[in-house]
């Protein structure tokens, strides 16, 4: 029990080590595409990368899949979270804003022509918004995506996968599907498996009509043994420690961005950009083969409300959260 207590003390510690050299890494590269950006679009500096276009395509998850789709094998999943951050205050403003952020989707993977692995997936997303400022925020803003993506090896290079996706959403208010609230996100990336225990990550995700269209994707996923994984991604970074065959523990941190279409002061087609940092650690219990349960809290910060054509912005002072999460392997 000792030398468990140990190896998770271990693990978090590296975490903590690991994910500012990561994320320092991440804002220099983000730093040199705004530089560029900056000279036509003012204020693009304050902005975070959009957050995973799927949710339940976390990069961590993308190789078992893959590997489970190579086997011919047809899968569905479900999974479903709520987040949950309290009101807190506003910088340099009177007034609280509260935020509850929730999501379910579904996913199918099979093999199109009996040959080609294929991703399918639907996904809602919805943020509610509890707003007590002098700045008009709706009240709500969603969030609808089909998404598919596939995989299919880099030329004859060994252990090395090209994956695609694109994911036709539909960004606005109040589940609206008009035509100025479509966008066509995409990804692209490499998946070089290096041996049993390391896998690396590469490409790029391009987001049109977004403030700042193109991101990169930069990773690995190194797993030392049956228990002990890191997962140092853009989407999601943890370190997680499994304490059973059921229990595992994680220290989790995010970085989110969204840009909803919505209607202030008459306008029907203002931009809301929506961002939000956060830190966290938690617990994933599996009730079953098939069940995962995971609940986590810590601290959210950096978050803004902000119209894109100076139609007023909110900074949230920093705050805390609480997320349960669900998924269903069938």
């Amino acid at each position: 029990m000792f030398k468990r207590l140990l190896s998770v003390a271990v693990a978090l510690v590296l975490f903590a080590v690991l994910f500012p050299v990561f994320l320092n890494a991440a804002y220099a590269a983000e730093e040199a595409l705004l530089a560029a950006a900056v000279e036509e679009a003012g204020n693009a500096r304050e902005e975070a990368a959009p957050a995973g276009i799927d949710f339940r395509q976390k990069l961590n998850a993308i190789v078992t899949d893959m590997k489970r789709e190579r086997q011919e094998q047809s899968a569905m999943a479900v999974e479903a979270y709520t987040r949950y951050m309290p009101s807190s205050g506003a910088h340099d403003m009177s007034g609280d804003v509260g935020v509850v952020d929730s999501a379910a989707e579904y996913s199918y993977a099979f093999k199109a022509f009996d040959k080609l692995p294929v991703q399918f997936g639907l996904k809602t997303k919805y943020i509610g918004v509890d707003n007590s400022t002098g700045v008009k925020l709706p009240a709500k803003m969603t969030g609808l995506t089909i998404g598919v993506e596939t995989t299919f090896p880099f030329f004859k290079l060994d252990k090395t996968y090209v994956r695609v996706g694109a994911y036709p959403s539909f960004f606005g208010e109040n589940w609206s599907m008009e035509a100025s609230t479509f966008r066509l996100p995409s990804r692209f990336f490499l998946i070089h498996e290096a041996n049993d225990k390391l896998i690396l990550i590469a490409g790029v995700a391009v987001y049109p009509r977004f403030r700042q269209s193109v991101w990169p994707i930069a990773g690995f996923l190194y797993k030392p043994n049956n228990r002990l994984s890191f997962s140092i991604t853009p989407e999601r970074p943890n370190v997680s420690y499994k304490l059973s065959e059921r229990l595992t523990v994680f220290a989790v941190a995010d970085a989110s961005y969204g840009e909803y279409e919505v209607k202030k002061d008459g306008r029907d087609n203002a931009i809301l950009q929506y961002k939000e940092y956060s830190l966290g650690t938690g617990l994933t219990y599996k009730l079953n083969n098939s069940v995962d349960i995971t609940l986590d809290g810590g601290a959210a910060f950096n978050r803004y409300f902000k119209y894109r054509d100076s139609l007023g912005k909110v900074n949230v002072k920093n705050g805390g959260y609480v997320e349960l999460r669900t998924e269903i392997k069938l």
